[in-house]
């Protein structure tokens, strides 16, 4: 969140629109709460739903088990091969350099702590979410999100699952791309 609001205040004129995907849409969720007058607007992927803190206990055990099972490296390249599994390779590019699974652990028990779709309440700009058809988890909770959203949107993706960027990117640009259109109309 620090780091955002940074890079904002550095690159931009004061706010900028937050697009975050999975653990990184909690993060812009967080920010939005933290720093409205930063946050121009919101596109929140795979990020609908407010976990339980024994699910993402779960996680964080089963995280550290694995690293302590095959070691961090091997997790990560496991990691890295079941993308090349589900993506085609021109849609994917090594996470070994950007994956700390320690560290995902982590977040995933923050993300346990706290209520986003409250956090999401307090939030007076534009907000799109934008889910995968097929990302069943998030779908779920994506009413919630969005009722809790004052000037709020959603869209989903057809055919795609939780990554959705990767699924469907030129679907996925699009819909942020008009969006972020919607925000300054000519």
């Amino acid at each position: 969140v620090q780091e955002i609001a940074a890079a904002i205040d550095k690159e931009t004129r004061g706010q900028a629109l937050i697009v975050g995907l999975s653990l990184g849409g909690y993060v812009a969720m967080a920010f939005a709460h933290r720093y409205p007058e930063k946050t121009k607007a919101l596109v929140l992927s795979g990020c609908s739903v407010n976990y339980p803190q024994c699910m993402t206990l779960a996680a964080k055990i089963n995280s550290q088990l694995l690293i302590n099972l095959y070691g961090e490296r091997a997790f990560v390249r496991m990691l890295e091969l079941s993308f090349l599994w589900i993506f085609p390779r021109t849609t994917m590019t090594p996470v070994s350099g950007s994956f700390h699974p320690d560290a995902w652990g982590d977040a995933m028990l923050e993300i346990g702590s706290r209520n986003f779709s409250n956090q999401l309440r307090t939030f007076l700009g534009p907000v799109m979410i934008l889910n995968g058809e097929n990302d069943t988890l998030n779908r779920s909770g994506e009413r919630v999100f969005a009722a809790a959203t004052r000037n709020g949107k959603l869209q989903i993706i057809r055919g795609a699952g939780h990554i959705c960027n990767l699924d469907q990117p030129e679907i996925f640009n699009k819909a942020v791309q008009n969006f972020a259109r919607s925000l300054n109309p000519s």
